[in-house]
């Protein structure tokens, strides 16, 4: 499993069924969908586990038409 760790508070709250995404100059946004959102409270911490399953936007296209599916680059860093 991959964890992100926070180190700095957001600007501002987040907004249930809102959409954002970090990135940096070294690195492309993946798409997922969450599928799920567990919250565990264990007194000193509140952690979250997400579940989310990658989403390939032309997908469609290659079920209903048979093109080929181009991943997207994650990096541009060789």
């Amino acid at each position: 499993a991959d964890t992100f760790t926070m180190t700095a508070a957001f600007d501002d709250d987040a907004v249930p069924g809102a959409v954002w995404m970090l990135e940096s100059s070294d690195l492309v946004s993946q798409l997922f969908r969450v599928v799920g959102v567990e919250e565990d409270d264990d007194g000193d911490q509140i952690t979250y586990t997400i579940n989310a399953t990658q989403h390939e936007p032309g997908k469609y296209a290659a079920i209903d038409n048979g093109a080929q599916i181009q991943q997207r680059p994650v990096t541009v860093v060789p």
